[in-house]
């Protein structure tokens, strides 16, 4: 029998669960532990539960990195994710208030507070008594925040309960946890906390060096001491989780169970076997090869360690992206055999073999307990460096390591920057293969910069979808150009203002990231230039006919026209308002996502590596552009006195759509004689717009003012996240208030303007 109760007697072989009863202060409680249930439990001798009038309900509440996630996914395995072991009359839920099965508090910083069992979960509970079915209900983190709502919710009247805490030993439960919670972060680089667009708190991946607003793993004894720095030494053995965790449940629950992780067998089995004593389900388990998984994958937070210390020291190429010096550091390990050089911290070491040893007599009583043992088990733990540091100053001595540092800067995979618009590419494009400084130091970078054109240059074959924006695939000639790249060995810029979400794919299919470091790049602009973009882009040329349709031309893809009839045959441009009106009819515009973002979720649908270049506000392309997007060291080192803004402000013009307004609205009026063209008359109009430099009336509607306004505000948190600060309101608004004295964002005034008696005599002039 590999089941082992903690407390159990090995000599009486009594059955009945002999609880912890050390560290608990509550005399009641100690009281209620010490009368433990005598209806029917488990049968540990059989491996079975034996019929009761209450079906049974176990709870199963961690704490984390005990191996829950592993029998969890056993289950849903034996189950086919069904939730159900039929054979065994069992149901289970893996509870969590993400899915909606506690009612919670979010805390200043994160973390579920005061949680109350949802009327889902109860729901579940009532179906599974009145179906008379076994019930599990599993999580790790069942802490102090959700003991109370789970009391609440469960009858003792109606289930059998047994509550089961596992037991891991101290010093490999703390490494466990140290390498969970080190393994993403949620602070930035200047210790704020991350927040997500909802204001909850997050934690992402360490993807950037600490100079690009990553930030610094700490050491393991670093780690440590400010997870305990708030306790006395006599403390420590109640902070142990599984102590902690029983406590809790056994001051509220008559059967608590702990159960010992480092009892011979495996883990899983003897769960389903001997635990819940799922008959069934234990003998398809051991006969049907049902496999054991490391659901959590380990991380090497030593590698990134090393690797992060080479880049502070110098001894990294700054080109190359934090995860890729981290791969390198573990692929070098496995394959050279070297070993990092530790030092240990005498303190923390000694204060764990003492929790451990203080711990372990709580949990396994004098009888099942061997302090030789256990220390011959922690030694073997610190010989092996595992709570140990990197000894970083070792590391920068090794020549073989020195040697390894500066071998990644001649890897053969180059840096591939995609600029996908929707605005800046060309100029950046201009600008970088015009100035000679740029152009100098491209090369010395060994870079190169192209436009690929979606139009004209036969890069895509893409198929229209009638009612819907075509659907493209990379052509040949896309296919041999990036495998020419490949071959010439060279980083490369690929900048264009079109690359929209209809390329995707086309990428995906000839961009191999085993050959390159790829970055895709969304250029922003703030939503009021995007939206008068959009406005001017979209009217610029006739695309549909008078009836609504695509104009259509070879190869059925849609032709986009100069607006050549007047609107008995052709199409009115509305005016600005009369368009945003439309745009924003059906949905509130605070919910409406910048439209920036489109674009860039649709390149993380398929690449990991996608970021923005806030285009409207730089005050240094050198720096930003070239240092930090396209991390060009020689470039950066040449340009340096390179002090004007390259990138040149976004001016969007409306004098094509004023002009085609203006001169329908002539034309409808009786003011244009008929046998003049649309189009010669509206070029005639924008030619004096420009020759006279009068600013034509306007009219901005208050509301869709104020709804432009919040839409620009909104779009801008959702872009910054956690880097939104409400300094930005002040750059927003003078933004805006510039915009709105220009009169770019508001309708042509078409009636006051042709009120006007010098615009009637410039129609007649015309005709």
């Amino acid at each position: 029998m590999n089941s082992e109760w903690v407390g159990r007697d090995p000599k009486t072989k009594n059955d009945t669960p002999k609880f912890v009863e050390a560290n608990i202060t509550n005399e009641k409680a100690k009281d209620d532990i010490d009368r433990t249930i005598e209806v029917d439990r488990i049968d540990i001798n059989n491996a079975q539960i034996t019929k009761g009038k209450k079906p049974h309900l176990f709870l199963h509440v961690g704490p984390q990195k005990t191996g829950s996630s592993t029998f969890q996914s056993s289950l849903d395995k034996l189950s086919s994710l069904t939730h159900e072991l039929k054979d065994d009359n069992f149901h289970y839920r893996h509870v969590m208030p993400e899915t909606g099965d506690f009612d919670c508090e979010i805390g200043q910083w994160g973390g579920f507070h005061n949680c109350k069992v949802s009327e889902q979960l109860k729901s579940i509970i009532a179906k599974a008594r009145d179906e008379g079915k076994n019930l599990l209900l599993t999580d790790e983190n069942l802490d102090k925040n959700f003991v109370i709502g789970l009391r609440d919710a469960i009858d003792d009247d109606d289930w059998d309960v047994t509550v089961v805490v596992m037991y891991r030993r101290i010093h490999e439960w703390l490494l466990s946890w140290y390498n969970q919670i080190n393994k993403t972060t949620n602070i930035d680089s200047k210790g704020d906390v991350l927040f997500n667009d909802e204001g909850i708190p997050y934690r992402t991946e360490h993807k950037h060096w600490p100079d690009h607003d990553g930030i610094r793993v700490p050491d393991f004894s670093t780690w440590y001491k400010k997870y305990t720095q708030y306790w006395k030494p006599t403390e420590l053995v109640n902070m142990h989780r599984s102590i902690e965790y029983y406590n809790l449940y056994s001051k509220l629950f008559e059967n608590v169970l702990l159960y010992n992780m480092h009892q011979k067998g495996d883990l899983v089995t003897d769960f389903i076997c001997n635990i819940i004593g799922a008959t069934n389900a234990c003998k398809r388990y051991k006969n049907n090869g049902v496999y054991k998984e490391e659901v959590n994958s380990s991380v090497h937070l030593d590698h990134d360690i090393v690797a992060v210390h080479a880049y502070d020291q110098g001894h990294v190429d700054k080109t190359l992206t934090r995860k890729e010096v981290t791969e390198a550091v573990t692929t070098y390990i496995l394959e050279s055999g070297k070993i990092i050089p530790r030092k240990c911290d005498s303190e923390v070491i000694d204060q764990i073999r003492n929790w451990l040893i203080d711990s372990e007599k709580v949990m396994l009583g004098d009888h099942n307990y061997s302090e030789d043992e256990l220390l011959q088990i922690y030694e073997s733990y610190i010989t092996k460096g595992k709570l140990c540091d990197v000894d970083k100053k070792a590391i920068l001595l090794d020549q073989d390591w020195l040697h390894f540092f500066h071998s990644l800067e001649e890897r053969e995979r180059r840096n591939l920057v995609l600029y996908v618009g929707p605005i800046g590419g060309d100029t950046i494009y201009e600008t970088l293969t015009t100035t000679p400084i740029f152009v100098e130091g491209l090369k010395k970078d060994n870079y190169t910069v192209m436009n690929i054109d979606t139009n004209g240059g036969h890069f895509f074959d893409c198929t229209q979808r009638r009612g819907n924006s075509p659907h493209c695939v990379a052509s040949s000639n896309l296919k041999s150009t990036i495998l020419s790249l490949e071959e010439s060995k060279k980083n490369v810029l690929i900048s264009n203002d079109d690359l929209d979400e209809r390329f995707v794919e086309a990428f995906k299919g000839v961009i191999d990231e085993t050959k390159w470091k790829l970055k895709i790049v969304v250029g922003y602009i703030r939503l009021n230039q995007l939206l008068l973009m959009m406005y001017e882009n979209e009217y610029n040329f006739d695309n549909l006919d008078p009836s609504g349709h695509f104009v259509i031309g070879r190869n059925d893809n849609p032709n986009r026209v100069k607006h050549s009839s007047w609107p008995d045959e052709g199409i009115r441009i509305p005016g600005f308002n009369e368009w945003f009106d439309v745009l924003t009819q059906e949905s509130e515009v605070s919910k409406i996502e910048h439209l920036n973002m489109h674009l860039r979720d649709g390149y993380l649908s398929s690449f990991d590596n996608v970021e923005f270049y806030p285009y409207h506000d730089q005050a240094d392309f050198q720096k930003d552009f070239v240092c930090r997007i396209l991390l060009l060291r020689q470039t950066c080192e040449i340009t340096k006195e390179y002090g004007k803004d390259a990138s040149k402000k976004s001016s969007i013009s409306t004098r094509y759509t004023d002009g085609d307004i203006l001169a329908v609205y002539a034309y409808g009026n009786g003011l244009i004689k008929k046998g003049l063209s649309r189009q010669h008359v509206a070029d005639a109009v924008r030619n004096r717009i420009q020759s006279t430099g009068n600013v034509l009336s306007r009219v901005c509607p208050s509301n869709d003012t104020k709804k432009l306004y919040d839409w620009m505000v909104e779009s801008e948190k959702a872009i910054f996240g956690s880097r939104w600060s409400s300094k930005r309101i002040a750059g927003i608004n003078k933004d805006f208030q510039s915009f709105l004295e220009s009169g770019k964002l508001c309708s042509l005034d078409v009636e006051n303007e042709i009120q006007n008696g010098t615009w009637v005599d410039f129609f007649q002039s015309l005709n």
